[in-house]
């Protein structure tokens, strides 16, 4: 994994997900000015950068008025960023689950109010797809 990636995860562990402003800069994207979904507000972009890595289908979840916890959704375009288990030594997997059709496994990164996922591709070598959940 790039030490950039880390860094940018971290710094997103560091920095309120409700400074709208730190989010698309770090992403290199523009978010929409929001849509009510099921007493939510959701910001959308299609495209951005991060770390030197395409990704796409960006979403930025937080409570109506932008208040309460913000959830930050980001897929990274294949193949993704290698993950190496002792760059994260925190982080407990969890793998797929054998019972569900194309279920894959991810990693969970605790930190002190914020948690961080990763979700993984088939072959568990590289993540593909971001959560943070800055509460």
């Amino acid at each position: 994994m790039s030490e950039g990636f880390k860094r940018g995860i971290q710094e997103f562990t560091k920095t309120s997900l409700g400074d709208l402003a730190f989010v698309q800069r770090i992403l290199g994207t523009t978010l929409s000015e929001g849509s009510q979904v099921q007493g939510s507000l959701v910001r959308k972009s299609d495209q951005g950068t991060f770390e030197g890595y395409p990704v796409r289908d960006i979403e930025l979840r937080s409570g109506l008025g932008g208040e309460g916890p913000h959830v930050l959704l980001f897929t990274i375009t294949p193949p993704g960023v290698p993950f190496a288990t002792k760059q994260w030594p925190e982080a407990m997997p969890s793998p797929p689950d054998p019972g569900a059709n194309d279920s894959k496994g991810y990693w969970k990164v605790p930190g002190d109010g914020v948690s961080v996922v990763f979700g993984m591709n088939a072959e568990e070598s590289h993540i593909v797809q971001v959560a943070i959940n800055n509460r």
